[in-house]
């Protein structure tokens, strides 16, 4: 490996990885390899106590009670793209950031022809900051209210807290994007903000 740069595309994917992800995967593979609930074999079970744990893990790292609720994907793009094509249906409206990360951006161009969807986007000015008046119209008749948590380009935070409220306030769900945010800014109490949550 090229020692002599400084690697700065962290946005893009995490390099190098943390310290202990290779040697936790390289264990894993070298001395469990089952899979997790298909034996009663002594590795099967192990497997399925790594798998508990580290559910239990991101439950409590988000503030969420039953962790039964963490469902795993390959990464949050395909998290993001399985809940907006299994909970969205024809004619739905969706209210979006104007910053959007293309993990939800081009799943949701992909269903509007196909599911007629309104999709609606919560304008921003020259610094990122939301209109948070234009977004508590936009949420009025909505289904679902997609953004990032922290923008991968600009670095800019959404209003959790404000989006949130006004969510609640209009009975409208609200999936969060937390890929560039998890680890980096306190999120402890995110699910008591928001219904869906990809990472």
């Amino acid at each position: 490996m090229q020692t002599n740069y400084i690697y700065l595309d962290n946005a893009a994917t995490t390099f190098p990885k943390a310290p202990g992800v290779k040697e936790a995967v390289i264990e894993f593979l070298e001395n469990i390899g089952a899979s997790a609930g298909r034996s009663g074999h002594s590795l099967s079970i192990e497997s399925g106590r790594i798998l508990y744990q580290t559910r239990r893990l991101l439950a409590d790292l988000v503030g969420l009670r039953d962790c039964k609720r963490v469902l795993f994907t390959l990464n949050a793009t395909m998290a993001i793209n399985t809940l907006l094509q299994g909970f969205l249906k024809e004619n739905d409206i969706v209210v979006v950031t104007q910053m959007e990360h293309n993990a939800i951006k081009r799943p949701l161009n992909a269903l509007k022809n196909r599911l007629k969807l309104e999709v609606r986007e919560i304008p921003c000015n020259s610094t990122h900051t939301l209109d948070l008046k234009k977004a508590k119209a936009m949420l009025k008749g909505a289904k679902l209210l997609a953004c990032a948590h922290i923008n991968n380009v600009s670095g800019a935070m959404i209003p959790l807290e404000d989006l949130s409220a006004l969510a609640k306030a209009h009975n409208v769900a609200f999936l969060l994007d937390g890929a560039q945010s998890v680890g980096c800014v306190e999120m402890n109490d995110v699910m008591q903000q928001v219904d869906f949550l990809a990472l």
